[in-house]
């Protein structure tokens, strides 16, 4: 009997050190839609501009950062100068040249790959197209996520719309929400990005909807450090509370802190947009 019971003990301690340990998530996400490669009097070229943006975007020290607008070379400037970085990119579409993706980038120490892939905003959300009138193929990066320590696993979610009428707005809320509901069943999600439009737009509601509920963290966030998130190469106010960039959570995520970083660096802008940083907790 004393074998058996010695047995026992020892399988369950077994399966104690083999099992992840069990708590708190804490995370840090931003999102960031870095402009493209243009050039103008106003903002400082690429080549400048990217080694000032994985400087500020090392000291922020995300687990998460979901980039908008990135071309090819960008993301391989990006992933060159942090190294400490993986990248998730979007699937690369012949259809269209030029493209700009939206990767997402995460610290490997924290967090383990587990699934990644790619969908359209469009009537045929796995084939890029162009729907509702829009002019670009709005795209959607999407990667199941395993937290290290914890084993909790996640979903994130990132992309950048198209600027156009309502009725791509309301579909695109709709098409996301669907499409994200059939990967994640009860898992979390985090869906961030530049929707292009600001909270009184339709999309807004139709994401906040019943069905596969989302909050939006600077909403519910304890504490709001900023106000927009778009500064127009100077053209805006700094209180002008022009905010089109957002991080939507499950409710499951408590928000500690939304903050709103500004991407002037001394007389120039590293975008036309700042960057916003969440800080949350999950179990």
């Amino acid at each position: 009997m004393r074998h058996i019971a010695n047995f026992i003990i020892s399988a369950a301690l077994t399966f104690m050190l083999a099992a992840p340990a069990q708590g708190s998530v804490k995370l840090r996400i931003i999102t960031f839609d870095i402009m493209n490669m243009e050039e103008g009097e106003s903002y400082m070229p690429w080549t400048s501009r990217s080694t000032d943006i994985c400087l500020k975007l090392h000291k922020i020290n995300a687990d998460i950062m979901g980039l908008q607008d990135v071309d090819s070379l960008q993301l391989s400037d990006l992933s060159q100068g942090l190294p400490e970085y993986k990248a998730v990119a979007e699937k690369g579409s012949p259809v269209f040249k030029h493209q700009h993706t939206n990767p997402i980038l995460y610290n490997s120490s924290i967090l383990k790959l587990v699934d990644s892939g790619t969908f359209y905003i469009a009537e045929t959300p796995e084939e890029p197209g162009n729907s509702w009138e829009s002019e670009h193929a709005s795209t959607v990066c999407w990667a199941m996520f395993q937290h290290i320590k914890t084993g909790e696993s996640f979903l994130v979610a990132n992309t950048l719309w198209d600027h156009i009428g309502d009725n791509y707005y309301q579909e695109a809320a709709i098409l996301t929400k669907i499409q994200l509901s059939k990967m994640t069943n009860k898992t979390p999600v985090i869906l961030m990005g530049n929707f292009g439009k600001n909270s009184e737009n339709i999309f807004y509601s139709t994401l906040l909807s019943r069905v596969f509920p989302v909050q939006d963290c600077w909403q519910t966030a304890k504490k709001r450090m900023g106000n927009s998130t778009v500064n127009y190469l100077g053209k805006a106010d700094d209180e002008s509370n022009q905010v089109c960039n957002f991080i939507f959570a499950s409710p499951v995520f408590k928000i500690k802190r939304m903050s709103v970083i500004s991407s002037k660096q001394g007389d120039y802008y590293l975008s036309d947009y700042n960057i916003l940083l969440g800080e949350m907790v999950f179990q």
